[in-house]
């Protein structure tokens, strides 16, 4: 795991690639009010998507249903440069 450091706050991304400068966070709990999509559990998010974006970071963000379908490897893989 990567550690994010910015804005005097210290982050990880669930993960990353950084010599591609790519992460991705997954989003737990989208449908039963989990802390992703709680007023707090957001704000933190939006914070932590918005310093790495700052700092040139690309963020991918998926749910579970996404990783499970291979929509995330999808996109993972067409970020890293495959078609």
């Amino acid at each position: 795991m990567f550690a994010l450091e910015a804005m005097g706050r210290r982050w990880r991304w669930d993960f990353c690639w950084p010599d591609a400068m790519l992460a991705v966070e997954l989003q737990g709990g989208v449908w039963a009010r989990g802390r992703h999509s709680r007023g707090a559990g957001y704000i933190a998010d939006c914070e932590k998507s918005n310093a790495g974006t700052l700092l040139g970071w690309r963020l991918l963000r998926f749910t579970r249903e996404q990783v499970e379908s291979g929509y995330a490897l999808e996109c993972v893989e067409r970020a890293m440069g495959g078609d």
